[in-house]
C-alpha cells in the first residue's frame, strides 16, 4: 500500500509539474516572463524566485555564509531549495511570492519566501513558521517604527511575546529559563526575525545599526506567557467579550489586555533598549513591599532621574505572582496602578533636578521665563539692598542665634545671585522644590502619590506578563524606546500585536491530527450534553490513517511542485547540451556532481539595471541589499544648499557651525534650513518633496551622535 501510495503521489506531482511547464512555456511565448510585476513588487506567485548561491568545490557552506555576511555571527542552517520548499509547503498556505511589506533601512520587499529562508537559517521547524510570519508582519508596521528603534545607538531591538494555545502545540518555553538559552523554539523564532532584518532589510553593524554597546537581545528573544497559572480563577470570574466589555476581575493573559480573546493565538512585537534588569528578592512577604522593591529597579531604567518612559516590559515570576494575587492584587490593572504609585513616591527627591535641568531648556522658552530674564540685574540690586538693611537692623544685633542663621542664609543668597546666569534658572529651581514639597506632602501625609513628574507616562505603560520557573522570587524588567508625552522623543515605537493564523500549510499529521480528532470528540460530547443524546462513535483507526496519509500526500505534492518549478526556472537546457555533445563527439561524458547550492537570503533587485546602479553584488553573487544610490560628484560646490536638522539634541549646533564655515568661504551660496518632526522616524514624504522642489543642489543631514 505504501509503494502504491508513493507512486500515485509522484505521478500526481509530475502531472502538476507538466501542466505548470506548459503554462510557463505559453507565458514565455507571450512575453510573460517569471511572473507578473506591477509597481516593482511580486504579486503572490507560487514560484520561488531567489537566486542560487553556489559553494565553490572544496569549501565549507557554513564558511561561505560567514564570508558573505549572511549570518548573525553564529553558524546557520544552509537554506537549500529543498529545506525552503518544505518550510513553505508544511508551514503555511501562503504563496512564496506574497509580499508582507517593506523592511527598513533599505526598505526592500519582504516576501514569504525570504522569511522562509530566514526561518530555515535560524533553525525553525515548519510548525514555527506562522509565528515568524505574523511577527514579521507586526515588525514591518509603520507604527512600530522598526527603522528608528533598531538603528538607535541605545541598542534597541524587537522582542516577541507569544500568547494562546499555539504555545503548547509548538512547545514554546514559558517556564524555566524563559529568558535564556536551551530551547530551540524560543531561540529559532527570535533569531529568524533578526535575520530578516539583517539580510532583507540591510541592517548591519557599522552601517545603519550603530548601537554603541549592543545587547544579548540583539540575537533574538521570544517569550511565551505562562497562561496556565492565570486560568485558575476563570470559572469564578468569567469574562464576556462584546462591544462593551466589563472590567477584568482577575489576572488575564497579556493578549487579553490588548483586546484579544483567550482562545486566539497572538504574537506581540515590542522594542526594548536593554535588560533584563532582575529583581533579587528573598524576604518579601507582602504585595506592598514587593511593588516598592520593583519600583526601585524601574527607577534606575535609562537613568534614575529620567522621567516619562513610554513602555516597560515586566516579566513577573510565578512565585511573585502568587504573592501578589494572594495579598490583594487581584488584577493586572491593580498591579500596574500600585507599581505606578510606588514609582511616583521614589521620584519626589529628583523633581527639582528634573524641572531645572531636564525640562528647563523647554520651559525657559516660555514667554514668562523670557520676561523674567530681563529683570535679573535690577532684582540683584534690590535683593542686595534688602539683605544689607536686614544685617544692620537692631533685631539682628541683639540676637546672636538669629544672626548666625541669617548670615548662612545671606551667604547662600549672595552665591546664588552672583553665579546664576539667568533669573529663569532661579525660578526653575524654585518651581522644582515647590512641586517636590507638594508631592512629598501628598505621598507621605495624605497617602495619595501625585504623578507630576512620573517615571513612566502612566500605569498602562507597564506591559505585564507572567512567565518563568515555579521556584524563585526573581522578576525582570526591560525598558522600551521613547520618553515623554509629546515631542520628538515621545512614542518613538509602540507594541504591535498580530493574530497568528495557524493553518499549518497543506497538512500536518501525527500529533496535530490527533489533536484535531480530540477536538472533534470534545465537540461531539458537548453536542450530546445539549441534546441528551449519546455521542457519535469516534472515527475508526483506518479512517484516521487515510486522512493523515492524504494530507501528508498533499504536503509532499506541494514540496515536489515547488522544487520542480524552481528547477525549471533556474536550470539550463541540460538535455539540449548533452544532445549537441553527443552529435559532435558521439562519446557520452560523465558530468560532475552538481555543486552545493543554497538560496540567497537577500532581496535581489527587481531589474538588472537597478542592481548595477546600486553598486552590483559582492562575493558569491549576493546583492548588497541597499536601495540608496550616491549622487554623482561634480567636483564643485553649487548653491543653494539644504540643511536638514533631524531634531535631535546638538544636531543644530553642528549645522550652525557648518553654515558659518560655508558662508566664510562661499558667501554667495544660499543655505536653506529644514527640520524633521522627529529624529527616530524616516523623513516624511511631504518634507522630502519640499526639499527636492526647493531648488537645492546639495543636501546635508546632521546626525547628532
Amino acid at each position: 500500500l505504501i509503494i502504491v501510495f508513493y507512486i500515485i503521489v509522484i505521478h500526481h506531482a509530475g502531472a502538476c509539474t507538466n501542466k505548470s511547464q506548459l503554462f510557463r512555456k505559453e507565458q514565455e511565448e507571450e512575453g510573460g516572463g517569471r511572473g507578473e510585476r506591477r509597481g516593482g513588487e511580486r504579486r503572490g506567485t507560487g514560484i520561488m524566485e531567489s537566486s542560487l548561491i553556489k559553494v565553490p568545490p572544496g569549501e565549507d557552506p557554513h564558511e561561505v555564509l560567514f564570508e558573505s555576511g549572511l549570518t548573525d555571527g553564529l553558524p546557520v542552517v544552509p537554506p537549500t531549495p529543498q529545506r525552503v520548499a518544505q518550510m513553505i509547503a508544511k508551514g503555511t498556505k501562503l504563496q512564496p511570492g506574497e509580499v508582507l511589506g517593506k523592511c527598513p533601512p533599505s526598505y526592500s520587499t519582504v516576501s514569504v519566501e525570504k522569511v522562509a529562508i530566514a526561518a530555515v537559517m535560524a533553525g525553525c521547524r515548519p510548525s514555527h513558521f506562522n509565528v515568524v510570519l505574523s511577527a514579521t508582519s507586526a515588525m514591518l508596521d509603520e507604527k512600530f517604527n522598526l527603522h528608528g528603534s533598531h538603528a538607535t545607538t541605545m541598542g534597541g531591538c524587537p522582542i516577541l511575546i507569544v500568547n494562546g494555545p499555539i504555545r503548547n502545540s509548538i512547545s514554546l518555553n514559558c517556564r524555566l529559563g524563559v529568558l535564556g538559552s536551551g530551547t530551540r523554539v524560543n531561540a529559532s523564532i527570535g533569531r529568524a526575525i533578526k535575520l530578516v532584518l539583517q539580510n532583507v532589510g540591510g541592517a548591519r553593524l557599522g552601517g545603519t545599526e550603530s548601537t554603541t554597546l549592543g545587547s544579548p537581545n540583539k540575537w533574538g528573544l521570544c517569550i511565551g506567557e505562562l497562561e496556565e497559572l492565570l486560568e485558575e480563577e476563570e470559572e469564578e470570574s468569567p469574562i464576556k467579550y462584546g462591544k462593551d466589555k466589563p472590567p477584568l476581575k482577575r489576572w488575564v493573559p497579556y493578549h487579553v489586555t490588548r483586546g484579544f480573546k483567550p482562545s486566539e493565538n497572538v504574537v506581540t512585537v515590542m522594542a526594548v533598549t536593554g535588560g533584563p534588569y532582575q529583581l533579587v528578592d528573598f524576604k518579601t512577604t507582602s504585595s506592598y513591599e514587593l511593588c516598592r522593591s520593583m519600583a526601585r529597579i524601574i527607577k534606575t531604567l535609562y537613568e534614575s532621574r529620567i522621567p516619562l518612559l513610554n513602555h516597560v516590559l515586566c516579566v513577573i515570576s510565578p512565585e511573585h505572582w502568587k504573592l501578589l494575587s494572594s495579598d490583594g492584587v487581584k488584577t493586572k490593572k491593580q498591579f500596574q496602578k500600585m507599581l505606578f504609585d510606588h514609582c511616583n513616591r521614589l521620584m519626589v527627591s529628583d523633581i527639582p533636578f528634573i524641572v531645572a535641568r531636564l525640562l528647563g531648556p523647554r520651559l525657559s522658552k516660555k514667554p514668562i521665563f523670557k520676561t523674567l530674564s530681563k529683570f535679573l540685574f535690577p532684582l540683584r540690586v534690590i535683593l542686595l539692598g534688602i539683605l544689607v538693611a536686614v544685617l544692620k537692623s537692631d533685631a539682628m544685633q541683639n540676637n546672636v542665634d538669629l544672626m548666625l542663621g541669617v548670615r548662612i542664609f545671606i551667604g547662600t543668597m549672595i552665591l546664588v545671585l552672583l553665579f546664576t546666569k539667568s533669573l529663569s534658572e532661579i525660578a526653575l529651581w524654585g518651581l522644582g522644590y515647590f512641586l517636590a514639597g507638594i508631592c512629598w506632602f501628598s505621598s507621605n501625609i495624605l497617602n495619595k502619590p501625585l504623578g507630576i513628574v512620573p517615571k513612566v507616562c502612566g500605569p498602562d505603560s507597564f506591559q505585564v506578563i507572567v512567565a518563568g520557573g515555579g521556584a524563585g522570587k526573581f522578576s525582570a524588567f526591560f525598558p522600551g524606546f521613547g520618553v515623554g508625552r509629546d515631542g520628538p522623543l515621545a512614542n518613538m515605537t509602540i507594541p504591535i500585536s498580530r493574530t497568528i493564523i495557524n493553518d499549518a500549510g497543506s497538512g500536518g499529521g501525527g500529533e496535530e491530527e490527533d489533536e484535531e480528532f480530540k477536538e472533534d470528540d470534545r465537540e461531539g460530547e458537548a453536542r450530546s450534553e445539549n441534546n441528551d443524546a449519546p455521542p457519535p462513535p469516534p472515527p475508526p483507526q483506518s479512517e484516521r490513517r487515510r486522512v493523515a496519509s492524504s494530507r501528508f500526500g498533499m504536503v509532499q505534492d506541494r514540496i515536489k511542485l515547488l522544487l520542480r518549478k524552481y528547477k525549471l526556472q533556474h536550470s539550463t537546457t541540460l538535455n539540449d547540451k548533452k544532445k549537441e555533445e553527443k552529435d559532435d563527439q558521439q562519446t557520452p561524458e560523465i558530468s560532475p556532481p552538481p555543486p552545493f547550492c543554497f538560496l540567497n537570503p537577500k532581496m535581489e533587485q527587481e531589474e538588472e539595471e537597478e542592481d548595477a546602479a546600486a553598486g552590483g553584488g559582492g562575493g558569491h553573487g549576493c546583492s548588497n541589499g541597499s536601495s540608496l544610490i550616491k549622487a554623482a560628484r561634480t567636483g564643485k560646490l553649487e548653491g543653494p544648499i539644504a540643511f536638514l536638522d533631524i531634531s535631535k539634541g546638538n544636531g543644530d549646533i553642528l549645522l550652525d557651525r557648518l553654515q558659518s564655515k560655508l558662508q566664510e568661504q562661499y558667501p554667495h551660496i544660499k543655505i536653506m534650513r529644514f527640520v524633521k518632526p522627529t529624529f527616530s522616524r524616516p523623513c516624511p514624504f511631504l518634507l522630502m518633496r519640499e526639499i527636492l522642489t526647493s531648488g537645492a543642489k546639495h543636501a546635508v543631514a546632521a546626525l547628532a551622535d
